[in-house]
Parts: C-alpha cells; sequence; structure tokens
C-alpha cells in the first residue's frame, strides 16, 4: 500500500516538473525517449505520453 502510495505521489510530481515544459522542450524529450508521433500532440497529451 505505501508503495502505491508513493508511486501516485511520485507519478503526480513528474507531471507537474512536465507541466512546467513548453512545448518544444517536451517533444525534445519525447525525441530523446525514443517516442514517435508526438508532432502533433498538444502539450497535455505530451505530458500523457511522457508520464
Amino acid at each position: 500500500m505505501l508503495a502505491e502510495t508513493t508511486a501516485r505521489v511520485s507519478s503526480t510530481a513528474a507531471d507537474a516538473s512536465l507541466a512546467e515544459l513548453t512545448v518544444a522542450q517536451l517533444r525534445a524529450r519525447a525525441r530523446e525517449t525514443g517516442r514517435t508521433g508526438y508532432s502533433r500532440l498538444t502539450k497535455a497529451q505530451l505530458i500523457d505520453l511522457l508520464s
């Protein structure tokens, strides 16, 4: 139960830091991680993809 809560908190913290990035920065992160099909995604969609 504690690990699940910790994972949820970590995910929320990661989402918060991703939200501070620009769309260009999010696309760069997607490219760096080898993701494809991100060029037409919105900021919210990019955050979902990367989290």
